[in-house]
């Protein structure tokens, strides 16, 4: 399947969603969106859980599903360029600048996904005494853990190499502009520039000791080519280049001599090998960790084991795979080789940035990954920080690989100890079945060496390892809202040697349907269709199910046609969401979907429906697409659609 992320606006989906209500963001509403006028440059950190939209309140231009928005207020006193970001959250942000006094409002600026592909950027000239109303929404109505950060753009200054910026302070980081920045006469190409490079601005850096440093162009927000020269005049000698670092943005190491005055010169990659692109430039320099690579890697000799440690400046080596469980870069290495077989526990539990941990056999890139955690739960701190406990083998040797989601870094702390497996479940969660309108109570019981107040309970509304929609709070026992429709139910349970994930118990409403119906333009209609679903694999079968990549798996479902339609003529339809991304099946092929109702193709046409239509949905293997799935299936006839929307198929592949 093509993953590329789409923007979804469908009646289908809508329905499908289960309703939970949480307390909304004191900056929910735009009438009490927060001010920070007067305290640029600007960082806050808050919990978007709960977050809504109002009433007149328009899509962004740049995302039509952007939803769960809060609100920030800014009137400069000065004209001023700004750079605004959510770096550092934990969920898919969009960022949008709107003026007015109430809703609707007018947009002037707006960005999805910047280069750090979830979160996102956007610079803009803010005018004096004009009053902006800053918007920044979760993509689907995503909720989490937002940072906002806002910071002052310089302006062109150093467009000639005579008028390189002298940096005089390390490490070092700078904004600014690079709209209009020329080319000086008799100046190079760097040879990195496979497409050309244009728009170039100058830096110079003179180190008092003989230094190794990085220099990185990270969270720019165009195409950059990076690239380090001695000399006094036009033409320079360069020393190093770099175009493209994971994404578009640039990096190079370099050893530099005391004494000696080196050049940076960052330009904008050409597009159509005419135009230079341009536009805000981060540039930042800073000393790698000591442990940046592998075999500088920092040996553990004895357990336990703390370390701490500045991760700023840390890169990533040539042929360095990137952990599984994470976007990320910035990785600082550990080694270890336990003389017993045994079990330990390494988490970056009180850093201050978003890890990922993973763990890796071999000796040269690329490593064997063994295990990889991004956000392990715990007490200590929410969805940022990693953990993995793992049995090791006598003599062979461990690299433990932090590195930082989509390009965090900041204050590594690790901890590494012995532990004894100390978590097992001795009463699972139980299915149960109740009426409409009651709630369910569901126990999970365990026996632990671990004192009870170290051990954490987040219960989760959805499959097996669905993490979207935590619910509950810490405790063994969880009590559900009112219920209408079939809902499932599993909880991780954490303790600082390790976690582990309950079975998912089903919540079953006697009397309640899981078919949806809806006519073309997306209104609800009654009906009383029924879906049979079923996930088979080479292990389990059932709803909601974990399975393997290298599994065969077959999906299907029973359609218990609604009595008003027996014997009609109807199209039978697929919808399949992978990871947030939507696609529909159109006749036996898989392809993307826009979310339009009126663009939904058909897997089956002009089917004569009878009292019970059996549907194949898919048989094979998900290789290569581990993540979780959610699939509807459903009939369209007479002007409207009957699907099951209160219980897609769902399954997580591992």
């Amino acid at each position: 399947m093509n993953t590329s992320k789409l923007s979804l606006v469908s009646s289908l989906l809508l329905l499908s969603l289960g309703q939970n209500t949480w307390a909304a963001p004191s900056n929910d509403a735009l009438a009490s969106a927060i001010d920070f006028t007067g305290k640029i440059p600007y960082t806050t950190q808050q919990n978007t859980l709960g977050a809504t939209t109002e009433a007149g309140e328009l899509m962004s231009t740049c995302s039509n599903d952007n939803k769960a928005t809060v609100w920030y207020k800014f009137i400069p006193s000065v004209d001023q360029q700004l750079s605004l970001d959510a770096f550092g959250s934990d969920y898919d942000t969009n960022l949008s600048v709107w003026t007015g006094t109430s809703h609707p409002l007018t947009e002037v600026a707006c960005n999805d996904d910047s280069s750090r592909v979830k979160q996102s950027q956007l610079n803009w000239q803010f005018k004096a005494g004009i009053t902006y109303y800053i918007a920044i929404g979760g993509y689907t109505g995503e909720t989490g853990n937002l940072i906002f950060n806002v910071t002052p753009v310089a302006a062109l200054s150093n467009d000639k190499f005579s008028d390189a910026i002298n940096i005089t302070k390390f490490p070092f980081t700078t904004i600014q502009t690079t709209v209009n920045a020329t080319v000086d006469a008799n100046e190079v190409t760097p040879d990195c520039a496979i497409s050309g490079s244009g728009s170039t601005v100058w830096y110079k850096y003179t180190p008092s000791i003989n230094q190794t440093v990085v220099f990185d162009t990270f969270d720019s927000d165009y195409n950059t080519v990076l690239s380090l020269w001695t000399g006094s005049t036009q033409p320079l000698t360069q020393l190093a280049c770099n175009d493209n670092m994971g994404a578009q943005q640039s990096q190079v190491i370099a050893n530099l001599t005391a004494g000696t005055t080196y050049f940076v010169n960052v330009g904008g990659v050409l597009s159509n090998g005419v135009v230079a692109e341009s536009g805000n430039l981060v540039l930042h320099l800073s000393a790698p960790p000591v442990n940046d690579n592998i075999l500088a890697a920092k040996v553990i000799n004895s357990l336990p084991f703390d370390d701490s440690m500045n991760a700023a400046g840390a890169s990533n080596e040539t042929a360095e795979v990137s952990p599984s469980c994470g976007v990320s870069s910035n990785s600082v290495w550990y080694k270890f080789t336990p003389s017993t077989t045994q079990n330990v526990s390494f988490a970056s539990l009180k850093s201050n940035y978003d890890t990922v941990l993973s763990v890796w056999t071999g000796s040269t890139h690329p490593l064997t990954e063994v295990l990889c955690n991004d956000d392990a739960i715990t007490s200590d701190d929410q969805e940022k920080t990693s953990q993995v406990a793992l049995t090791l083998t006598a003599g062979t040797p461990y690299f433990i690989n932090v590195s930082g989601n989509y390009g965090a870094s900041g204050s590594l702390i690790l901890h590494a100890e012995t532990v004894v497996s100390d978590l097992k479940i001795t009463q699972q969660p139980s299915a149960t079945v109740l009426k409409i309108g009651q709630t369910a109570t569901l126990v999970v019981s365990i026996t632990s060496t671990s004192a009870s107040k170290n051990i954490t309970y987040q219960w989760f509304e959805g499959g097996a390892g669905n993490t979207t929609r935590a619910v509950g709070d810490s405790s063994n026992v969880y009590t559900t809202p009112e219920l209408t429709g079939n809902t499932s139910y599993w909880v991780r349970i954490t303790s600082a040697k390790g976690s582990v994930d309950s079975d998912v118990a089903t919540v079953t409403v006697d009397g309640a349907t899981n078919g949806v119906g809806i006519d073309l333009q997306g209104k609800s209609l009654s009906t009383t269709a029924n879906f049979g679903l079923k996930v088979a694999s080479n292990q389990r079968t059932g709803n909601n199910i974990k399975v393997a990549q290298t599994d065969n798996i077959s999906l299907g479902a029973t359609i218990n046609v609604d009595p008003a339609h027996i014997g009609k003529t109807a199209d039978i339809i697929m919808v399949g969401i992978y990871n947030g991304t939507a696609f529909m099946r159109k006749g036996a092929t898989w392809t993307v979907w826009d979310g339009s109702i009126s663009g939904l193709s058909s897997a089956q046409s002009n089917v004569t429906l009878t009292t019970v239509v059996p549907v194949s949905i898919f048989d094979g293997s998900f290789n290569g697409l581990p993540g979780n799935f959610k699939v509807y299936v459903g009939y369209r006839v007479d002007n409207s659609i009957m699907f099951n929307g209160n219980e897609p198929i769902s399954f997580l592949v591992q």
